[in-house]
């Protein structure tokens, strides 16, 4: 999420900077395409993350 935010600020390319570009040009469209590819690859990521840690931490109540 840091990463993001900073993208916004001060980046010349990337999803954040695509939402911040389209804001300016009132593009709501593309705001929203930006905020759900945001959270769609959040979603997996997490979900790849979790079932590594499950496999990593077994034992470990990493349920």
């Amino acid at each position: 999420m840091a990463l993001v935010a900073a993208e916004m600020l001060a980046a010349s390319k990337g999803l954040g900077y695509m939402i911040q570009q389209a804001r300016y040009i009132s593009r709501p469209d593309l705001v929203i395409v930006g905020m759900l590819t945001i959270g769609v690859v959040g979603l997996i990521l997490d979900t790849i993350l979790h079932k590594i840690e499950i496999m990593v931490a077994k034992g470990m109540n990493a349920q």
